[in-house]
């Protein structure tokens, strides 16, 4: 059985590709959220949108002076969902910040300013070597991660008895809750011989990876890679 660390809404790409394999599976998110209430002045910025929720809250806080704004985004998703709200101004697009960070550079693009919307927990080595490059960057929060206390007492009883071969992941702090709240529960993850962590990239993978447990994610963060992985090694 597969766990999978995400809302239900934010995953049907998964959970549909697991269906037509008859691949059993089941979600279990280990963070919640929440959009918050205030407006941001009009600029001249570059907004930098790295996820869904920076977009959810552009629509509940009718900023709809962000359609006439200049854009870079990270994430396919993320990127027909501000298309989809109307902003066409979109300069780059890429699968990961470590990918953006290229492809600025390659652009010879210099002394940028730009305002990541963002949440409380972000990418804080990407927003430092946007910095070194000479870029300015002012990151503004617009939605709140909250990650959940405690495992409950099913989850617990299943990994320890060896019923979940699987969990996903789809960002660090997610990955770095689960190991957290495991070592609260007295969880040994490295006693599951047969348990396997599939991550959205190599970034996110870092926690698992520093205690050795058995580790899969793509060379380029894909739903579509991912994917492939997971039926290479589930099938």
């Amino acid at each position: 059985m597969i766990l999978i660390t995400r809302h239900k809404k934010d995953s049907t790409y998964l959970s549909n590709q697991l269906d037509k394999n008859k691949i059993s599976y089941f979600f279990y998110p280990l963070t919640n959220f929440s959009i918050l209430k205030k407006n941001i002045k009009s600029s001249k910025e570059i907004f930098i949108i790295a996820s869904v929720k920076a977009i959810l809250f552009l629509k509940k806080n009718n900023q709809n002076f962000f359609k006439n704004k200049k854009f870079i985004v990270i994430g396919k998703k993320t990127h027909e969902r501000l298309r989809d709200f109307g902003c066409q101004n979109i300069l780059l697009t890429a699968n990961s910040s470590v990918e953006l960070l290229k492809k600025i550079k390659k652009r010879k693009l210099q002394r940028l300013n730009l305002r990541y919307l963002s949440s409380n927990v972000y990418n804080k080595d990407f927003v430092k070597n946007l910095r070194k490059q000479n870029h300015q960057v002012r990151v503004t929060r617009v939605y709140e991660t909250i990650p959940i206390r405690r495992l409950n007492k099913e989850l617990i009883y299943k990994i320890n008895n060896e019923q979940i071969r699987s969990l996903v992941f789809y960002s660090q702090f997610s990955l770095s809750t689960f190991l957290k709240l495991c070592k609260l529960e007295k969880v040994d993850l490295k006693n599951q011989k047969n348990i396997s962590f599939y991550c959205m990239s190599e970034r996110i993978a870092k926690p698992a990876m520093k205690l050795n447990l058995q580790v899969f994610f793509p060379s380029v963060p894909s739903d579509e890679k991912l994917i492939k992985i997971m039926n290479k090694t589930l099938l």
